[in-house]
């Protein structure tokens, strides 16, 4: 059984994205986890909200099989320097 929601809670959204081409990063691009630290911060900027980031209740990371992290979620936290009650993997 889901647990009940408030429908009157507020739900900010932010959204970001970027493609890397190789032209733009001779090196190649970045990790996936600096991707993923890169794109958060930009989701809370636009979303428009100062302190956005240390708001957030949870952090959700779609499996990635092109690099393995022993803790993607704890890492990107950390990273984002918040701490979530809810992250999951």
């Amino acid at each position: 059984m889901s647990p009940a929601v408030d429908r009157r809670a507020a739900c900010i959204i932010g959204v970001a994205r970027q493609t890397w081409h190789p032209a733009d990063a001779p090196a190649g691009a970045p990790e996936p986890l600096a991707m993923w630290e890169a794109m958060a911060r930009a989701a809370a900027a636009d979303a428009g909200v100062p302190g956005a980031l240390a708001a957030l209740e949870s952090i959700d990371v779609v499996f990635t099989q092109s690099w393995q992290y022993d803790d993607p979620v704890a890492r990107l936290a950390e990273r984002l320097g918040v701490a979530p009650a809810r992250q999951n993997y």
